[in-house]
């Protein structure tokens, strides 16, 4: 495996997002401090190339590998094979569901609204999340800055052998009442190795991608242990256009440890509903 650049590693964006939840009488999962590492790799005008370029990674993406989900678990299977796991992962917080009172078919019925949760969470487009981490690594917009001038210029940033990350946190709360039952924290790390890519930056803007060939590896975690892990070829095109990026000074995409972020695209997964015991 390549090493990891520390110029090429990205960090999730932070946003928060909830909808209305269930009539009381149900329980409840509540979600704090969501990170955001999937994104429309386009920015704004949510296109990833300009008028009359074609070639766009999710066109040429195999529809067998285009989420992480797809990854990490059988389509079909997903929700019960994840619900088999937390139930032997986690056997402290059901241990303490039951304390309170709730009876077993209950408990039963929170695992599997917890597993969809998660299964839901990781329906991320990994191409999006891939594209927006060599986006935003230093070494990428170091150069789109370069390029802004004066005078504007075309420049192209030729990376060999190299790792980009991305990581996506949330924390599910369980409730019964207004009593808190558990807090469960689920990451889900994202990994890219790259043999070589090449960035092209012209008068501040990103505007080309062509990456080499990558192999991308998920690491999902529910209460800091791991329950699922996958690896496969990264499907991309050789050729990427991203003439729709916006500048990076209009713009930006946040630094480690930024607090500023682009709002949650509509319908991003992971929004998980507010249910109350």
């Amino acid at each position: 495996m390549p090493a990891t650049d520390p110029d090429l590693t990205s960090s999730p964006d932070h946003s928060t997002a909830r909808r209305p939840g269930p009539p009381p009488g149900s329980p409840v999962t509540r979600p704090d401090s969501p990170d955001q590492i999937a994104g429309d790799p386009a920015g704004p005008g949510g296109e990833t190339g300009s008028a009359g370029e074609t070639g766009s990674a999710a066109d040429a993406a195999s529809p067998l590998l285009t989420s992480a989900g797809s990854l990490l678990f059988q389509a079909d299977d997903a929700v019960p094979e994840l619900h088999d796991l937390l139930t032997e992962q986690l056997p402290e917080v059901w241990t303490r569901l039951t304390q309170t009172g709730i009876g077993l078919d209950l408990v039963a019925q929170v695992t599997g609204e917890l597993a969809a949760e998660i299964v839901g969470l990781v329906q991320i487009d990994i191409v999006g999340a891939a594209l927006r981490a060599w986006a935003g690594s230093q070494s990428a917009r170091t150069a789109a800055r370069a390029s802004a001038g004066p005078p504007p210029s075309t420049q192209t940033l030729v990376l060999g052998p190299h790792t980009l990350t991305s990581v996506l946190e949330r924390s599910i709360e369980i409730l019964v009442g207004d009593i808190q039952v558990a807090s469960i924290p689920i990451s889900l790390e994202l990994s890219v190795d790259a043999s070589h890519a090449s960035v092209t930056a012209q008068a501040g803007r990103l505007v080309r991608l062509r990456p080499g060939p990558a192999e991308i590896a998920l690491t999902l975690s529910v209460a800091s242990r791991v329950v699922r892990t996958a690896r496969g070829a990264l499907p991309l095109p050789a050729s990427i256009p991203l003439g729709r990026w916006a500048p990076l000074d209009e713009n930006p995409l946040p630094d480690r440890g930024s607090d500023t972020a682009p709002p949650e695209p509509a319908g991003a997964p992971g929004r998980l509903p507010r249910q109350r015991v």
